[in-house]
């Protein structure tokens, strides 16, 4: 073979290669770029609707005399998580949406349980 094809085959596979690299360091790129915005989006979202649903508990207080609970900030970001991964599907099922809801309502009595023991703890501290 002619020393110059086998210099321009190596030139070729070279090229081939970096480029293979470059796509997948922008693919990786672009794969966490996109996790940490629908991160973002979603603590965003969360923060509006807790602040909406503080809104709404003040209202109710001074117009009707009704104390209404408000769930901590966490609450809003996991169930705003869960719909996210809801929403991101391609097709929503029925199905997908009754598992949405008592994944909802496992969570919801999962953490008002460990409320519930942490207000018990910290009770049994306050007394000591």
């Amino acid at each position: 073979m002619n020393e110059n094809f086998i210099y321009a085959i190596i030139g070729i596979v070279g090229a081939i290669v970096g480029g293979l690299i470059s796509l997948l360091g922008n693919w990786i790129y672009k794969f966490y770029e996109e996790k940490k915005s629908s991160r973002e989006l979603i603590v965003k979202t969360a923060l509006e609707n807790w602040k909406a649903s503080i809104e709404i508990s003040k209202y109710n207080a001074n117009k009707a005399g009704v104390v209404s609970n408000i769930y901590p900030l966490e609450d809003f970001i996991i169930h705003a998580k869960l719909f996210n991964k809801l929403i991101n599907k391609r097709e929503i099922k029925e199905v997908d949406i009754s598992n949405f809801i008592e994944k909802i309502e496992e969570i919801n009595n999962y953490l008002e349980c460990k409320r519930k023991e942490l207000k018990k703890s910290n009770n049994g501290e306050d007394h000591k």
